[in-house]
């Protein structure tokens, strides 16, 4: 079927082609096996990982998934949607949380890399005030092995506008927000 790679598995053929230069195509012989191809060259997930309780009684609790071995190690810091305010941090893991480091982690889908972060996932029931946020991150370096130089902040929906206005205090290396909504 023109130029490219053909890609034969036990009970399916797949082809890969470029039309005209654009980007490559994927024919299957059947539409279910896009899906399984698409699965396996995706990259490995980690092991199940059972996350910690951790309480700042200044600030905030979390869920917390601490590597292997010894650090420091980088900080990845995610901050939730509204969906998940409250005062129980096995709302962050629950049914509606999909799609977040704390949830990948809990079942065991979290992609590898995730694996040599420390990451921290708080729960608020009023907003993510940027001082806070930087205060549970000291709270954080006095207790954990951190690499100063490496952390990260990232959230969704209004943690994702947390997570923006968190970057302002100059405590991070880089803001990753997605979708920021709403107030911090």
């Amino acid at each position: 079927p023109g130029r490219g790679a053909r890609i034969t598995g036990s009970s399916f053929t797949a082809y890969i082609r470029h039309s005209n230069g654009g980007p490559a195509a994927l024919a299957a012989s059947a539409p279910s096996m896009r899906c399984t191809l698409l699965c396996l060259l995706a990259p490995p997930a980690m092991a199940w990982q059972h996350l910690k309780e951790i309480k700042d009684p200044n600030t905030f609790e979390a869920l917390l998934y601490e590597p292997a071995g010894q650090g420091p190690w980088p900080l990845l810091l995610y901050l939730h949607g509204a969906g998940e305010s409250g005062t129980n941090v096995a709302d962050l893991i629950s049914e509606g949380a999909t799609g977040t480091p704390p949830v990948a982690l809990e079942k065991g889908n979290a992609i590898d890399a995730l694996s040599q972060f420390v990451v921290v996932a708080p729960q608020t029931s009023r907003g993510w005030a940027p001082d806070e946020v930087a205060g549970f991150v000291k709270f954080l370096q006095g207790r954990l092995s951190l690499d100063a130089a490496r952390l990260y902040v990232t959230g969704h929906s209004m943690g994702g506008s947390g997570a923006l206005h968190a970057a302002t205090t100059g405590v991070f290396a880089a803001c990753a927000a997605v979708a920021p909504a709403g107030g911090a």
